[in-house]
């Protein structure tokens, strides 16, 4: 038996692994097609000490049982004699989040109230949605259940900071985070069991994976776009014969046997996305690579869902998500953010600035956050929750800006915080557009009728293996 998996982040990393650890399948014998030069989708690493680092936020908990079952056979590439999962335990258990700040106003006071604001009418809808039956919330958004003022409360400002979740996504995929990470709700706030990598997630787990599959034969094909699967006819069953991708610009063709195994992952949270730096804004990315070979698969065949609820111009203004990565030649930033915050740095979780534009979310990772990152250097992160879809084109969005002149913008309305933005001479930023980033739940049934998540995704999709939790 072969494997074939299309797709090299860490789902399909991951599926290579388990097929050698657990089904005793040859490492030869399986190949990961990705259209990417780079393995790791969405838990990627660029950039440079000099440029500017550009790297995703991602936060976990101690419930990804799969993964770290996984992940305890795979040596940590900061201590190879550990795994990475012990070396991940022993990195929360000694550095924790203690969150003192998570929200801040215009005046820079710390938002925090007796049952996160949330009303009695507020806590029955959420009961509400929380024990309705799937098949009632099929193609209903969030913001059908609650009132307006419901996302306005500190409970909302955390749920949606930590979770990415927006009111016009699913309903269905905020129940099944709600009902997910209900433990946690009694530490939203200080984030107390939300975990985190000790380093960035390129080199904590993407590389460890990487080493661990070479050595055995696992071969990758970087630069190579399976567009089309094909499958052989049948009335009852689903069987590939051939796949058929592009690489180095010419055309290929590899069969399929019949006991052979195909694993598909179809996108990542950073598909498309486009890098701008200090001085450039970013320029958007529209190869629609990441759902095309959904599209084909969908043609004509009902089984595989509708690939057009979760992709595609009409759906970005729903799942787009604008990123930057700060990377300081110095600590006076981060110095300020801990004295502000009584938070020892890094250690503090998100920070959220609820009356900045675009509702701005940062982090200071504990350093060094990067392998080989320079002493001296602090390395630190953010997004926008609600960048605006309709100003991406104009003059004066902030994706079409460089980097220092949106930081500048976005927080221009944030009163006592302005003294963060005054000095950017030893600072390097690159700013990021994810326009299809819908791993926490855009509107995925509206337009099928079925679940999102259920039929929607062609063979078997592993990509969802890492939930997207925005910040780290």
């Amino acid at each position: 038996m072969k494997a074939h998996i299309v797709g090299g982040g860490f789902g399909g990393l991951a599926a290579a692994a388990l097929l050698i650890r657990n089904a005793e399948v040859s490492g030869a014998d399986i190949t990961i097609y990705e259209a990417d030069e780079r393995l790791g989708g969405g838990f990627f690493l660029g950039g440079s000490a000099e440029s500017g680092y550009n790297l995703p936020g991602s936060v976990f908990d101690k419930e990804f049982r799969c993964t770290f079952d996984l992940l305890k056979s795979i040596p940590s590439a900061r201590n190879p004699s550990i795994s990475v999962t012990e070396d991940f335990f022993a990195f929360n258990t000694g550095e924790p989040y203690h969150d003192r700040a998570h929200i801040l106003d215009r005046n820079g006071r710390i938002v925090h109230g007796p049952r996160y604001g949330l009303s009695l009418c507020d806590g029955l809808s959420l009961g509400r949605v929380l024990l309705m039956p799937e098949t009632m919330l099929d193609g209903r958004r969030i913001e059908e259940f609650f009132s307006q003022r419901f996302f306005s409360t500190e409970f909302w400002f955390l749920w949606s900071t930590i979770m990415g979740s927006l009111p016009q996504h699913s309903a269905i995929e905020f129940r099944r985070y709600m009902n997910r990470f209900l433990y946690l709700f009694g530490h939203l706030s200080d984030m107390t069991g939300v975990m985190r990598t000790p380093i960035n997630q390129h080199q904590a787990f993407i590389e460890p994976l990487v080493a661990w599959l070479r050595p055995r034969g696992v071969n990758f094909l970087t630069g190579t776009f399976v567009r089309d699967i094909g499958l052989a006819p049948s009335p009852n069953s689903i069987t590939v014969n051939r796949l058929e991708y592009e690489r180095d610009g010419a055309s290929a063709s590899i069969a399929v046997g019949p006991e052979d195994l195909v694993l598909v992952t179809t996108g990542s949270q950073a598909a498309d996305f486009s890098t701008g730096s200090m001085t450039e804004a970013p320029s958007p990315r529209a190869s629609g690579r990441s759902w095309a070979l959904w599209e084909r698969l969908a043609q004509g065949r009902t089984d595989f869902g509708n690939p057009d609820v979760f992709f595609g111009a009409a759906r970005i203004p729903d799942s787009l998500w604008v990123t930057f990565t700060v990377t300081d030649t110095g600590t006076e930033f981060s110095n300020q953010i801990a004295a502000l915050t009584g938070s020892e740095s890094g250690r503090g979780g998100l920070l959220t600035l609820k009356d900045s534009g675009w509702v701005l979310s940062l982090s200071v990772f504990h350093q060094p956050e990067i392998i080989d990152q320079p002493p001296g250097t602090t390395v630190w992160w953010g997004y926008g929750l609600y960048p605006d879809p309709t100003a991406i084109s104009s003059a004066n969005a902030w994706t079409n800006a460089p980097a220092r002149r949106s930081w500048r913008r976005r927080c221009g309305n944030c009163g006592s915080i302005n003294s963060w933005t005054r000095s950017w001479r030893h600072r390097f930023a690159c700013l990021a557009i994810c326009p299809t980033s819908t791993t926490s739940g855009s509107l995925g049934a509206a337009a099928t009728g079925r679940p999102p998540f259920q039929r929607g995704r062609p063979i078997l999709d592993s990509s969802a293996s890492t939930s997207r939790c925005p910040g780290k």
